[in-house]
């Protein structure tokens, strides 16, 4: 008999689970430990070599900071993913802040 494959068999899901823990570091916002597992998670990006998820991971870390009312860090974290992006306009979007100028983004 033979085995079904899916069409994901042997695909790496490695992005999956990496975003997985990216949106469980936001469902744990405010609470203590946040940071030092965001600091683990870039680095298992990193060495996933999937640069695009740090946009994500930060902005997490922003929301993380914006719970706690840490002004201070969400100003210094919301440049990291503007620096991860061409624009720049995907920090201000999620943080929710006034853009600094006009934005290429409808």
């Amino acid at each position: 008999m033979a085995t079904w494959r899916g069409p994901l068999e042997g695909l790496d899901q490695r992005s999956n689970t990496l975003l997985a823990q990216v949106v469980a570091l936001i469902k744990d916002a405010g609470t203590g430990g946040v940071t030092d597992r965001a600091h683990g998670l870039h680095a298992e990006i990193e060495a996933a070599g999937l640069p695009f998820l740090h946009r994500f991971m930060e902005l997490a870390l922003a929301f993380h900071h914006a719970v706690r009312g840490e002004e201070p860090a969400v100003a210094a974290t919301i440049g990291r993913p503007r620096a991860l992006t061409a624009s720049g306009d995907f920090a201000y979007y999620m943080a929710s802040l006034p853009l600094p100028g006009p934005s290429a983004i409808r």
